[in-house]
Formats: structure tokens, C-alpha cells, sequence
């Protein structure tokens, strides 16, 4: 949909193509950290202030990154693993159960679009990694290892920190799931995920009188944050039946 190219002949009239966009609502979403403080513990611990704030930034931040891969889109971001746009790649016909093998993130890869792959990362549970360091490729005189991360005997053919698959960065996250259960390991461009929000991080305030009467102060941080991919389905292959 949208502007179209043709080849139009010398002196011919143009042809037109309009838009034709689609409605996609994105409604914030508010996410809340709150912690009352004793009077004394403020009093005494000198560093607490920063150490609070960055505690409860990593712990906003990990909410947010877990909705990001797993989010249901209520009351929350929507998830790429709940995404109408997500392409599921099955286990092979006979595989053993909790694996991962070199023809799963083949088709993987070749599921990804082609145009996404250039910024495409893959993100996958720790539980996965042995699964990816025993990965070869079966060789006339010897195997071929699939995956190489940094620090090995083929560091040439690996970046740092974690190493690349097809060329693509390896990175642990724990918002997938556990080796075997869906959305263990993922291959996903993230410019392809739009993120809204009203500021760049959450907002910090303190009052003392919500729990005045146990000479408590209360700490809260809230941030207003959503997010959804932009695609609203699979992309079908301009030939062919297959779609990424």
C-alpha cells in the first residue's frame, strides 16, 4: 500500500498512487515503583538516594524490557512473542525435545526478512547457550562449529562481547524463555518495534505525608511507557508462498 514507482513511457501522463495508511492506537501506559523509607534509615545511610534511584531504574527497565519480548498489550506494551507480525519456526520432525540444532536457526534466519537482517540481533535464554557452543556443521574431514564467541580458538570469525550467528550478534537476555518452551531464542530487528512515552526515564518524587503517622517517607517513580511492532502481520514474498 502506499506510493508506488512504475516505468512510464517519455511524455506520458504519471501514474498516481495515494496513500492508503492504516490506524494504529498506542495508549501510555503507566508503570509504578513504590517504597516507603524509616526517617532513620534516611538519616543514616548517606548513599541511599543514589542507590535507591538506580535500583528502582533497573528494575523499571527490566519490566519494560520483559514487555517488550513478552508483553500482552493490556495494561502494557505489546510483546514481539505475542505480535501478529511474529514467524515461528517449529522443531524438526524427530527432534529430541529441549534442543536447539544448526537447522533451527537456519530457518530462523532465512525467516527473517531480508531487508531486517543487517540490523536484525538474536536474544536468547543462557539455558540455550551450551546448545549454540556444541552447534556444528557436519564436515567431509571434520565438523564446523556454528557458533564462535569471543575468546575462542576462532576469534577471527567472532565480535565481541558475545560472538555473532550468521553474522548476527548473540546476546543473553532472561525475558526469553527457558531452552525448549517458545520464544527461547528469537531473531528480531529492533528498529522494527516503536516505543512512546512521555519522558526518556521515570519520574522520581517523595512525600512524606502518605505514611506520616509511622514516620515513614515514601519514594515513588513512575513511568508512563508503551510500545508495539510496526508491522501488523507476516510479510508475504513478492514471489512465492513463503512469508518472514
Amino acid at each position: 500500500n502506499g506510493p508506488q514507482a512504475y516505468w512510464e513511457a517519455e511524455a506520458a501522463q504519471a501514474t498516481e498512487s495515494k496513500f492508503n495508511l492504516g490506524k494504529a492506537g498506542m495508549r501510555l501506559n503507566k508503570l509504578m515503583a513504590l517504597c516507603p523509607l524509616t526517617e532513620e534509615l534516611m538519616e543514616d545511610a548517606g548513599q541511599l538516594s543514589a542507590y535507591l534511584t538506580s535500583t528502582i531504574s533497573k528494575r523499571l527497565r527490566w519490566k519494560v524490557d520483559f514487555a517488550i519480548i513478552q508483553g500482552t498489550g493490556a495494561g502494557m506494551p505489546l510483546g514481539i512473542l505475542n505480535a501478529p507480525a511474529l514467524k515461528s519456526v517449529a522443531k524438526e520432525s524427530g527432534q529430541t525435545a529441549d534442543t536447539v540444532n544448526y537447522t533451527n536457526v537456519q530457518k530462523m534466519f532465512n525467516a527473517c526478512y531480508g531487508d531486517f537482517r543487517s540490523n536484525a540481533v538474536w536474544l536468547y535464554n543462557q539455558d540455550v547457550e551450551p546448545q549454540l557452543m556444541n552447534m556444528v556443521i557436519a564436515g567431509s574431514s571434520s565438523d564446523v562449529p556454528v557458533w564462535l564467541p569471543a575468546g575462542s580458538a576462532y576469534a577471527n570469525l567472532a565480535n565481541a562481547p558475545n560472538g555473532t550467528l550468521f553474522g548476527r550478534p548473540v546476546i543473553p537476555h532472561q525475558a526469553c524463555e527457558t531452552l525448549g518452551d517458545h520464544g527461547d531464542i528469537l531473531l528480531i530487528d529492533p528498529s522494527q518495534y516503536i516505543v512512546g512515552y512521555k519522558s526518556a526515564g521515570p519520574r522520581f518524587t517523595t512525600s512524606m505525608h502518605l505514611y506520616f503517622d509511622y514516620d515513614l517517607t515514601a519514594v515513588k517513580a513512575v513511568w508512563r511507557i508503551t510500545g508495539m511492532p510496526k508491522w501488523s502481520t507476516t510479510i508475504s514474498a513478492r514471489d512465492g508462498s513463503a512469508t518472514y
